[in-house]
């Protein structure tokens, strides 16, 4: 990226668009349901190239543009193409490294990796590449702590290649405090995601991928965006009050799943994620800061008890379970696996006041969003 390119990046980085007001609850409602259809490969090529404009490498660029996309394609659209321009603005301020010098070394046999502050979207992806890589006769389950990333997005993105390769992969992120029970004035703790995969021999991948607060703190950033109120039962405001109002919202915290065992879950991931890690990301500076810690695994199931022995296991329990529940529920990653084949015959849809973000910073960034 230019001299010029990356000063005019760092000015205008608060340019970009916020949510637009209407006359009316109607017409509100109306522009934030109307969509835009985008077919992914020009759209993943305007991405790469958001990405080196920002001053990624080509082949980083093309990278994180897969895995930002993989988001959307899989169903997560909270932390997808809605988070390129906050990326945007982390990368020309340098809050985030767009050529991170990644390094790993073992203490003991623990993995570690330092991210160099590089994007979540290919630092992920590369950690999980070590951990793998890693992997051997001798040493089938290998343990592994990331510090010092960009916030890695949707976590789960990262562990479809380990699932999709006969292995098994456990992924969490400690984020920045956002979350609180109801009652307190200021958020205690980050709702701090977790994710699993699994191979299946007779469907796609188990992936699980949740954070402990009721609602993604993204899913907030989308009404506010689209000046939409947000259900009861979602957050408080700093009183600790509960509130419908995205902004009271955002300046409260965002209530934990389940009550005190969200708050417990996001407890144990703080240790791992955060503790081993000295990761303190910082509300204050602003969503998805880079600076997160992350703690995971993967293991070859082939090398602990043989890939038959695991794949008549992991039949015998998925059956059992879908036939219990009937049509009533499936296993998790049949959604995601059936959102990716749509996906790459019909494309994405787009919000018009999503769409209309990207616009203008395709035009920031020197590159045309392909209608």
């Amino acid at each position: 990226m230019s001299g010029s390119s990356i000063s005019s990046a760092r000015s205008n980085a608060a340019r970009l668009p916020r949510a637009r007001s209407c006359c009316s609850r109607f017409e509100i409602e109306s522009r934030a349901m109307e969509t835009i259809n985008m077919l992914l490969p020009p759209l993943e090529a305007w991405v790469a190239t958001i990405f080196a404009r920002a001053g990624l490498g080509e082949d980083d660029a093309r990278l994180a543009a897969r895995r930002l996309l993989l988001a959307d394609i899989t169903g997560v659209r909270t932390h997808g193409i809605a988070r390129l321009p906050s990326y945007w603005r982390q990368l020309a301020r340098r809050g985030l490294n767009p050529r991170p010098d990644i390094k790993c070394g073992w203490h003991g046999t623990v993995l570690v990796i330092d991210a160099d502050l590089g994007l979540g979207q290919i630092v992920g992806p590369k950690a999980l590449a070590l951990a793998m890589d890693a992997l051997g006769p001798t040493r089938p389950f290998v343990p592994f702590l990331i510090r010092n990333a960009g916030h890695l997005g949707a976590v789960g993105s990262h562990l479809l290649d380990v699932a999709e390769s006969g292995r098994v992969g456990f992924l969490s992120q400690v984020t920045q405090p956002v979350m609180a029970p109801g009652g307190a004035t200021r958020p205690a703790i980050g709702n701090n995601p977790i994710a699993f995969a699994a191979p299946r021999p007779d469907g796609p991948p188990l992936l699980i991928d949740f954070a402990m607060s009721n609602v993604a703190r993204g899913k907030i950033h989308v009404a506010l965006r689209d000046g939409l109120p947000i259900p009861e039962g979602w957050a408080i405001d700093a009183e600790g009050r509960p509130t419908t109002d995205p902004t009271a919202a955002l300046a409260g915290s965002i209530l934990p799943a389940a009550g005190h065992k969200g708050l417990a879950l996001a407890m144990i991931v703080e240790v791992l994620a955060g503790v081993l890690t000295g990761a303190r990301p910082l509300l204050s500076e602003g969503g998805a800061p880079g600076g997160v810690g992350a703690f995971g695994f993967v293991f070859d199931p082939a090398a602990l008890i043989g890939k038959d022995a695991f794949d008549q296991n992991m039949q015998a329990w998925t059956q059992r379970y879908l036939a219990a529940v009937g049509g009533n529920g499936r296993i998790p990653g049949e959604r995601a696996a059936e959102l990716r084949a749509q996906a790459d015959q019909v494309g994405i849809a787009i919000e018009r006041n999503l769409f209309e973000q990207l616009a203008e910073l395709g035009r920031e960034g020197g590159a045309v969003l392909p209608a």
